[in-house]
């Protein structure tokens, strides 16, 4: 029998697998409902062998279930109140999401802390050999490589490999596979937002890591090498600033430069805020706010949150908010997982000009539900006390032994 930790090794590996093969079947598919069904059908695999290695080991903290219970409860009011506009998709969205609600819970109720986080790092490197099948294929539209989907959400599933491709414990791996993650977002996909978010994520990963970590983070060697790759990072930028403006960031460009308004995305969130007026509390429906975009070219809001209040109005909006910043808390300052925190770091950010919020039908989205999950279940907190609370826990076990 394996011990502990290689099941638990073999369980993020299909975890990881089937995130990455969710991908790769909708590039073979060319996308569609098809394809998206297909690949998270294939969740039976690693949930299967995550049952028979590791099994289930109930007791983890409940207060999460509060929080999730009341998101779904708005979900099925929206849905119960916009009956007209209810469809396949939307049923299996929601069905979805409850199925990997209950998966986070599933995971985090592992003995191992530390299992989402080890599917972040297997997802990572099973997305980077996608990666690159995809550009081999080299499926272009106006240059930018669309990989037979879309350029943004592969930029945005590329976010969702940047902690695991950090916490990669090869050094030299993990700074190559980053920098292949990031060149493929700014060059390849051209996705200036997400690139933003991605460069964000690794900020939010390296400060919290040294934080939690200072002895390993503040070595002498460690602050020279960090402030010697700031400058030749600041220096690169300055001097090659045009070519960055011009060909990464567009700032100049007539459809995609800051005269474009977003890509006119701020006149559809004009227009959505407008429903969302006539819709506060409870909203136009889970999921169906894309009904109401009526701009050529655009086929959702682009904006995570004005989706979420067109959506489920001001009351589902607030408890997604306070979902994630729970979890937010709990992995930065109670849980001391920083690979999550900054995970939830970059896909806050990503949802202020992407349509990420709660989503089944790709890796990003579903890492971030995964990260919620596990994050308000785990009972354990991950942190070390602290040395005056230690020598105060030391003192009274004295005390109680005389």
């Amino acid at each position: 029998m394996r011990s502990v930790a290689q099941r638990t090794n073999v369980v993020a590996l299909s975890y990881g697998a089937w995130l990455a093969g969710m991908m790769f079947i909708q590039f073979l598919l060319s996308g569609g409902f098809v394809s998206v069904a297909l690949g998270f059908g294939l969740i039976v695999v690693p949930i299967t062998l995550h049952l028979w290695l590791l099994g289930v080991r109930p007791g983890n903290d409940t207060r999460g279930i509060l929080y999730f219970s009341l998101f779904f409860a708005t979900v099925f009011i929206s849905l119960f109140a916009n009956t007209e506009r209810l469809t396949t998709e939307v049923i299996a969205q929601m069905l979805g999401l409850l199925g990997l609600v209950g998966i986070g819970y599933l995971i985090a109720q592992h003995q191992d802390k530390n299992l989402l986080e080890k599917i972040f790092v297997w997802f990572a490197i099973f997305l980077s050999i996608v990666l690159v099948i995809v550009l081999i294929d080299n499926d272009r539209l106006w240059a930018r490589l669309m990989g037979r989907l879309h350029s943004n959400l592969w930029a945005a599933v590329c976010i969702a490999a940047i902690p695991g491709a950090l916490a990669l414990r090869n050094h030299w791996m993990s700074a190559a596979l980053t920098t292949f993650v990031l060149y493929m977002v700014a060059f390849e996909f051209n996705a200036r937002g997400p690139l933003l978010y991605g460069i964000a994520t690794i900020v939010a990963f390296a400060v919290l890591w040294a934080f939690h970590n200072p002895r390993k983070a503040l070595t002498p060697r460690t602050q020279v090498l960090l402030v010697a790759g700031l400058g030749v990072a600041l220096t690169g930028l300055i001097v090659n600033w045009d070519f960055v403006a011009t060909n990464i960031l567009f700032i100049d460009s007539v459809t995609r430069g800051l005269g474009s308004g977003f890509t006119g995305r701020l006149v559809l969130w004009g227009e959505l805020l407008d429903v969302a007026l006539a819709n506060p509390l409870t909203g136009v429906g889970f999921r169906m706010h894309d009904t109401f975009v009526l701009i050529p070219g655009l086929v959702s809001a682009h904006n995570a949150y004005v989706a979420m209040l067109v959506d489920l109005g001001v009351i589902g909006l607030g408890l997604y908010l306070i979902i994630i910043s729970a979890s937010l808390w709990r992995s930065i300052a109670v849980q001391r997982r920083w690979l999550i925190g900054a995970y939830l770091v970059g896909y806050v950010l990503l949802g202020l000009t992407e349509a990420r919020a709660v989503n089944v039908g790709n890796p990003a989205s579903i890492l971030f539900i995964l990260a919620l999950a596990s994050t308000l279940s785990i009972r354990n907190v991950a942190s070390r006390p602290s040395t005056a609370s230690a020598k105060r826990h030391a003192a009274s076990l004295k005390a109680a032994q005389a």
